[in-house]
């Protein structure tokens, strides 16, 4: 079971570039590489879901021409090469994921396709880590975001639920609007959803400068982008914020049972 990237709005495959990459380094992947890797990934699941295992391998090779460390497409080539029976390349892929940024452990552990590397030493090795590689995980998006915003926004993250902040707010009101989303969060788990997220979630509470230049639309207080698992939010309360954390919480919901939207 591949995590084809899903189809989003252009608009969006290019916020989601820009909240990624660093503000210094290697330039940020075209319009047009976005868009060839989301088609190259949905293309590989379906000739995976065919089993056509080589043909897929090769059209999430060319992908990682395109972004050599995109995580969900490297754990995808280890889905491919699992399925295949090369293991070790299978748990090289899986390291390499999870060194660019991948943490979805619950997808992972209950995706058919690793089965034949369960009783291997290596893989119970790689869950063993996970904390670890979750850890690091929060450490790199946390220097990505001060990276983006700079000094004068706040980062906190919450590891138990999988969130990180960046917050252009005072103490008080990111302590606030934590212990909003902690409410909101419980409350979800027990009337809603069945499994919390198992991949870190990015709140972003912007400037106004800093939100129209990531969210073009007009008339929009907030939006979740599922593929780089990042809400956006120009104000630090309010419905928008309630709103688009149940989208990625839903989202989250969705990952670890297998299903589409």
């Amino acid at each position: 079971m591949l995590r084809a990237v899903a189809p989003v709005l252009l608009v969006e495959l290019v916020a989601a570039a820009l909240l990624a990459a660093p503000a210094t380094g290697p330039a940020s992947p075209s319009v047009a590489d976005l868009r060839r890797i989301s088609e190259l990934s949905r293309r590989a699941a379906e000739l995976m879901e065919r089993h056509q295992l080589a043909e897929a391998e090769r059209a999430l090779r060319q992908a990682l021409k395109l972004v050599p460390d995109d995580p969900v497409c490297l754990y995808d080539l280890a889905c491919v090469q699992a399925a295949a029976g090369d293991s070790e390349a299978a748990l090289s892929d899986l390291e390499r994921a999870a060194d660019a940024g991948f943490t979805d452990f619950n997808h992972l552990e209950h995706n058919p396709a690793f089965a034949p590397l369960r009783g291997l030493p290596r893989f119970r090795e790689f869950l063993a880590r996970k904390d670890e590689i979750r850890r690091r995980a929060a450490e790199r998006i946390v220097a990505q975001l001060k990276s983006r915003f700079g000094p004068d926004y706040r980062y906190e993250v919450d590891e138990p639920r999988k969130l990180i902040f960046a917050a252009h707010t005072d103490p008080a009101t990111l302590q606030t609007l934590q212990r909003e989303l902690r409410a909101e969060a419980q409350s979800q788990w027990e009337l809603l959803f069945s499994h919390k997220p198992d991949e870190f979630i990015r709140v972003i509470v912007a400037t106004p400068a800093d939100f129209v230049r990531l969210e073009r639309r007009r008339n929009i207080g907030g939006r979740y982008d599922d593929v780089t698992r990042t809400l956006l939010v120009k104000v630090a309360a309010g419905p928008e914020l309630r709103h688009e954390f149940t989208h990625a919480l839903h989202a989250a919901d969705q990952h670890a049972l297998g299903q589409k939207h």
